[in-house]
């Protein structure tokens, strides 16, 4: 097998038993931001590579056989590995379906193992079983080891097949969100436009199977700053439904629900406000006025007059704040009088309507509305872990986008392929009061020292914080001792020199004794 490894030349590293550098698994929370994305969420990890697995051979499906055959240690051996592949993934797909991605680490790489001794490195089946090794790797943070088992993946591809395969699309994905997660957008924009080359190259430039990379790409160009060319990558999907759909049906909606998110992305708010009417308009002609569908829309149209953007006077209509409650008013009028309502659909529209008065500042229309839901979800005992989990335990309203890369201008980053950055954090300890602002800030961790702009850059930030309230027996009280953890990118450049005094030499300290004696005896 030594001879097998040593023969691939891309094969990014190897340890002393000739596998891949399996790596450790770490696990942190880290915020999310409803404008700028953290890196792992700029890209998302790509799926488990379900076809990855493994399947009985022609040679090895059930056939007759004579006793020799039976008994042939060889056959026993590879029958076992390929009973042992297949319940390692079955197991495999469990523990990441359940988020349990330290065990989910261990038994990918015994799959790994298992691949490369029955298929040999240079084979599909072990490239996806690396795929699969490398998206545990990605969740666990362990960014790096993932980019290496992705990039081994992929060369393995390009050997077997050619560069333009389509088996590539997945543990390309999985390389550009590797790499974006570690602070290299122009890296994982680069890999993620090869992706959907490929997939143009193979589907046509028309295919849906391509929504997911033009996704990631305009996450990419929202987190270097570039929001048109998000935008206008957001358009294409769009033109991509609209091409396979009818504009006037039902059928057209989940692709508006999509757009009107990435218009409030990249704070179009009077576009948003248009597609949602869209929206409305649709579900009236097609049902009526009360549907219970109108819900959705109604919710996101009222939440939409919260913000102010650049007035874009193709869409802009003279509104206020007001006009917003107005819509989530008749959301909440329309599960409150229809039959079909479910008590869920109710908490929720109800908390809307709360949650709006939170950012409005209306706290006494918040805490009424908070306690019309305490009330619905006290009437049964099945409903009190929703009221602990939405009333009980504080809920994040508006998330927070300190800068990720200190020293670097957020708005437009420009990163230099030799740059070399390492990971710094900042917690902050502060308390929620009873109109659901963050107070009383308090920096408890800094690392590393030396980064004073970026500590003030957290605390202004944090500010802007917004959570829903928390409620005791009914009454909406502050929450202490709350932290919040911001994690950045530094270059050890950017650390400030310490300056350390300087030891006078003897004939300096000699002289001053003299000095001190001379003066000491006038």
């Amino acid at each position: 097998m030594e001879a097998l490894i040593n023969r691939i030349p891309f094969l990014p590293l190897l340890v002393a038993t000739g596998f891949f550098l399996f790596g450790g698994t770490t696990l942190h929370a880290q915020s999310q931001s409803p404008l700028k994305t953290t890196p792992q969420d700029a890209a998302a990890v790509p799926p488990v590579e379900d076809e990855g697995n493994p399947t009985v051979a022609p040679e090895s499906e059930s056939e007759p056989r004579d006793a020799d055959s039976a008994s042939d240690p060889e056959l026993q051996s590879e029958i076992a590995d390929h009973q042992q592949l297949r319940e390692d993934f079955e197991l495999y797909k469990k523990l990441l379906a359940s988020n349990m991605t330290a065990e989910a680490d261990v038994v990918a790489k015994r799959i790994v193992e298992l691949s490369i001794r029955r298929n040999g490195f240079e084979s599909i089946d072990t490239a996806r079983a690396l795929t699969n090794l490398a998206i545990v790797q990605h969740r666990n943070r362990d960014y790096e080891t993932a980019q290496q088992n992705y990039e081994a993946a992929i060369g393995i591809i390009e050997q077997v097949e050619d560069r333009l395969s389509l088996d590539l699309i997945n543990p390309l994905r999985g390389l550009g969100s590797a790499q974006l997660a570690s602070g290299r957008p122009d890296q994982a924009l680069a890999t993620f436009s090869r992706a959907r080359h490929v997939s143009h190259v193979n589907e046509g430039p028309h295919n849906l199977d391509q929504v997911r990379i033009l996704e990631s790409l305009a996450e990419i160009y929202i987190y270097m700053g570039e929001y048109e060319d998000a935008y206008a990558l957001q358009d294409r999907v769009y033109e991509l439904y609209a091409r396979n759909y009818d504009t006037k049906s039902e059928e057209i909606i989940p692709a508006l629900y999509k757009r009107a998110a990435w218009q409030h992305r990249v704070r179009l708010y009077g576009r948003e406000r248009e597609t949602y009417r869209r929206v409305i308009r649709i579900i009236e002609k097609n049902q009526d006025k009360k549907s219970l569908d109108l819900v959705r829309p109604l919710i996101g149209l009222g939440n939409a007059y919260l913000f102010v953007g650049v007035v874009d006077p193709e869409f802009h209509r003279d509104s206020t704040v007001t006009t917003g409650e107005t819509y989530l008013k008749r959301a909440k009028r329309i599960v409150e009088e229809h039959p079909d309502a479910t008590w869920e659909l109710k908490e929720s529209t109800f908390l809307s309507l709360a949650d709006f008065y939170i950012f409005t500042a209306k706290s006494g229309k918040a805490t009424r509305a908070y306690q019309d839901t305490w009330d619905l979800l006290s009437e049964d005992e099945s409903r009190m872990l929703n009221r602990y989990n939405h009333l009980e335990t504080l809920v994040l309203l508006q998330d927070i986008h300190p800068p990720k890369h200190h020293g670097i201008d957020e708005d437009s980053v420009k990163l230099e392929d030799d740059e070399q950055f390492e990971q710094g954090k900042v917690v902050t300890k502060f308390l929620v009061n009873t109109h659901g602002r963050a107070r009383n800030f308090e920096i408890i961790e800094v690392h590393p020292a030396g980064l004073a702009e970026m500590e003030q850059a957290v605390l202004k930030e944090m500010r802007r914080l917004v959570y829903r309230p928390r409620l005791e027996n009914r009454e909406v009280v502050e929450t202490e001792n709350m932290t919040y953890t911001h994690e950045f990118f530094y270059r050890k450049a950017d650390l400030l020199p310490v300056d350390e005094p300087e030891e006078p030499d003897s004939s300096t300290m000699d002289d001053a004794e003299e000095v001190t004696a001379d003066n000491s005896g006038k």
